[in-house]
């Protein structure tokens, strides 16, 4: 019964259409998630201060979210399992509580630091001290840590699910892989924390991105323009 359909990602499009190949007559859209990139942006002191707090030095990864088995974290913890195997001395920020965070307090480290932070109500000061984001999920919608991470000019590392394909642009503002890919998602991580200024330069592509695609007057628009042109038929 409906005239047009908005969705969050051109992956869920497709699905949609294998489904149900009747709605390819009518109006459909990918229109993501959208951010304030006027309060969420890079903050170099706000960075370096939470790196104090947290008396961290060096390469930062970090994860934001339900620590639950579709983000992928036993994945997530095979990698730094092998990292560390490596001398791996970076550290990861783990932001975010549920049942896997066994998982990763199972971990036995000799080089690599793994800080696990609990739930946190804003998590944006914690990406901001980051040097790259990391999302190994298994399945997403359009997740919105990756609009964050955008607009505070960090690199992504993700899988191919959901919206990730539609937002992280490989080798460009972010690194993509498959699903269940411990071998890339170690690589990924292994560069990105080996590669600081090219990790700057995917960082300041990513918050372009944000301020020209992501922002919230600019999806807001592409709403309003679709109902717009719905109405006119």
């Amino acid at each position: 019964n409906f005239e047009g359909i908005i969705f969050l990602s051109t992956m869920s499009m497709k699905t949609a259409l294998s489904l149900e190949p009747t709605i390819k007559s009518k109006k459909m859209a990918w229109i993501p998630h959208g951010i304030n990139t006027k309060s969420v942006k890079p903050d170099e002191l706000a960075g370096e201060k939470t790196r104090d707090e947290l008396g961290i030095d060096g390469a930062i990864i970090i994860f934001v979210g339900r620590l639950v088995s579709v983000k992928g974290i036993s994945y997530l913890a095979k990698a730094i399992h092998e990292l560390d195997r490596e001398g791996f001395q970076g550290h990861f920020i783990i932001v975010g509580d549920g049942p896997e965070r066994s998982t990763l307090e199972a971990l036995r480290l000799s080089h690599a630091k793994v800080h696990l932070l609990g739930y946190k109500r804003n998590p944006v000061k914690y990406i901001q001290a980051a040097d790259a984001l990391v999302l190994p999920s298994l399945g997403e919608g359009c997740p919105n840590v990756v609009l964050e991470a955008f607009a505070c000019g960090k690199p992504v590392i993700g899988t191919k699910v959901g919206a990730l394909p539609d937002l992280v642009q490989h080798r460009r503002n972010g690194l993509l892989i498959d699903p269940r890919d411990v071998k890339g998602l170690t690589d990924s991580i292994r560069f990105l924390a080996n590669n600081l200024e090219h990790g700057r330069v995917m960082g300041k592509n990513a918050r372009d991105f944000a301020e020209k695609e992501l922002d919230w007057g600019v999806t807001t628009d592409r709403v309003i323009q679709f109902y717009r042109e719905l109405l006119k038929n």
